[in-house]
């Protein structure tokens, strides 16, 4: 079995999830579910389900989006922050992510994807599937299209007279379930990177297929496909040691869709390759660190991997979907309580193995005084006090004022009140 090189396993860890024993299948249920259900129409008779959960219409239209349409904001910070996985039980609702970028994204995915033709597909750096495995990708595809037409259905419709065709209102594309490739058709409706996974012969947790268009590495992903879980993860800290055994008992017994994340900090919003990977590769430690401070800490950002993981009920195969997202440490960290203080604490208390891995070590001693800025900045506000301990923030994943319903809109969706 061969090990992946070090430069393909850095791109692999910024975009592939690791798993680990237990599972939290408690979270709050989102309020704004309630004001869904005031302002969209629902055909009580033929309601959409999946695992079991209510899929709610949410009518937007392509006016909506286009015109600055926010998702909900994630802030999945959490402390302790070990090696581990905090996985919640997902609400279906918010598994696919659609947003104002949307249409950006699609464009730059078509560059990335060679405009989709099926010859070049072939030989992509950042598609692959399996052909044996057929029947998994079309369950997929089965999965991604009733999802994204049952929830946007203004945005993607069914053909009226032939139902296999499906329209992309917000891209002017038809997409043909019967000739078009399925994964392709995945990423062509969704903003998600898809990685599925299933078991081989030998009874091993496989990577079947991968759709990558922000890895944030910049590396080739479609080498991890036919590769094992288990050699996939290896060169991650701890992995052998922590998350082998676990991981592959959870894959086992996993049945509830869950999401969890992991996150780096940098000082740009690129998606397909974050600059301080190959500034890592270009400096040493020392010029790194250096480098870092050149950086006004306005321009910091946490990247955000929002990973969701579940089972496809037929095949059984796993889907990990991926989506990139950014916090702006000055602006939207600072009104977010206990968010500057875990930041400051993971990046000096982490498991050193982590530190090196995520080059906290390289930025943390520029950073912490401007953190410990607007620590003293949530305390004068009474947003935290001194005595408070650092702990994982209260509406875990997702940002605290989320929850007010005067937060949210049809037209805006979720705004956040202190960048108002």
């Amino acid at each position: 079995m061969k090990v992946l090189d070090n430069k393909l396993a850095v791109g692999i860890a910024v975009s592939i999830p690791i798993l680990y024993t237990a599972i939290n299948l408690l979270i709050k249920k989102s309020k704004t579910r309630t004001v869904e259900k005031t302002k969209v129409e629902i055909e009580k008779d033929n309601v959409y389900k999946e695992f079991g959960q209510e899929i709610l219409p949410l009518m937007l239209t392509p006016d909506m989006v286009n015109n600055g349409y926010k998702d909900k904001k994630y802030m999945p910070f959490r402390y302790p922050h070990n090696q581990t996985m905090s996985l919640c039980k997902m609400d279906m609702n918010y598994w696919g992510v659609i947003d104002h970028s949307y249409v950006e994204w699609q464009n730059d995915r078509r560059k990335i994807f060679d405009n989709f033709d099926a010859e070049k597909l072939k030989t992509s750096p950042f598609f692959k599937r399996l052909e044996e495995f057929n029947d998994e990708f079309i369950e997929l595809m089965e999965f991604v299209v009733n999802h994204y037409t049952n929830r946007f259905p203004l945005l993607f419709t069914r053909n009226e007279t032939n139902p296999r065709i499906i329209e992309n209102k917000l891209t002017g594309e038809l997409l043909d379930m019967d000739n078009d490739d399925p994964l392709a058709i995945c990423v062509r409706i969704s903003m998600e990177d898809f990685y599925v996974v299933q078991k081989n012969s030998k009874g091993e947790y496989m990577c079947i297929g991968t759709a990558v268009s922000y890895g944030g590495g910049g590396f080739p992903i479609s080498p991890i496909v036919g590769e094992p879980m288990d050699t996939i993860h290896k060169p991650v800290p701890y992995y052998e040691s922590k998350l082998k055994f676990s991981m592959n008992k959870w894959f086992d017994r996993f049945v509830d869709p869950a999401e969890r994340a992991s996150w780096h900090i940098g000082w740009d919003e690129g998606l397909h390759c974050t600059d301080i990977y190959p500034k890592s590769r270009e400096l040493n430690h020392e010029e790194l660190s250096k480098f870092a401070t050149t950086i006004p800490f306005e321009d910091y950002k946490v990247r955000l991997e929002r990973q969701t993981l579940m089972k496809l009920p037929k095949t059984k195969a796993i889907l990990f979907a991926n989506h990139p997202m950014f916090v702006d440490i000055a602006n939207e960290a600072k009104d977010e309580p206990m968010v500057p203080s875990i930041l400051l604490k993971v990046m000096y208390e982490a498991p050193e193995d982590i530190i090196k891995f995520r080059h906290f070590d390289c930025i943390r001693d520029y950073l912490k005084p401007f953190l410990e800025k607007l620590i003293d900045y949530q305390i004068d506000k009474k947003l935290i006090s001194k005595e408070d301990k650092v702990r994982t923030i209260s509406n875990y994943p997702y940002a605290s004022w989320v929850s007010d319903l005067n937060n949210w809109s049809l037209e805006k969706g979720f705004v956040n009140p202190y960048l108002k």
